[in-house]
């Protein structure tokens, strides 16, 4: 039985800007830098500074549609690795480049008092959003 919905012709892969939702866009800055490779459900969140349980849910999400798998470590099998399937490698690697291309360009024009300016904006914009998600948080019914 097939779930409602149109149903995806095989072939090229989508792009990774289709497939995650509006609100994990913003995590992607959180995988520049990251390195490459299967990494666990913890190592993730503590990287993109979230919920194991929140990342557990994102992975299962692109999981559906065969960007991300889940395989079972070696070393325990209790922990599950997760790796970006090897069709979804390149699309996602020039996706997250074209970003980090991008800040390059424009942080090489400023002089070093302006990007102090842009960094230091950066960091008050990051706080502020902790902080909004704090009071979200608290404002929710348990």
């Amino acid at each position: 039985m097939r779930r409602g919905g149109r149903r995806r012709q095989r072939g090229r892969p989508r792009s990774p800007r289709r497939l995650c939702p509006r609100p994990c866009r913003p995590a992607r800055n959180g995988l520049r830098g990251h390195r490459p490779g299967p990494t666990s459900i913890n190592e993730l969140a503590a990287r993109l500074g979230v919920a194991p349980t929140t990342v557990s849910l994102m992975v299962s999400e692109l999981s559906r549609p065969g960007v991300l798998q889940r395989t079972a470590d070696p070393a325990d099998r209790r922990r599950r690795i997760i790796a970006i399937t090897p069709a979804y490698a390149s699309p996602i690697g020039e996706w997250l480049s074209g970003g980090a291309s991008a800040w390059e360009c424009v942080m090489r024009g400023l002089d070093p008092a302006e990007r102090a300016t842009v960094i230091t904006a950066l960091h008050a914009y990051e706080a502020a959003l902790e902080q909004a998600g704090d009071q979200h948080r608290k404002a929710q019914p348990r």
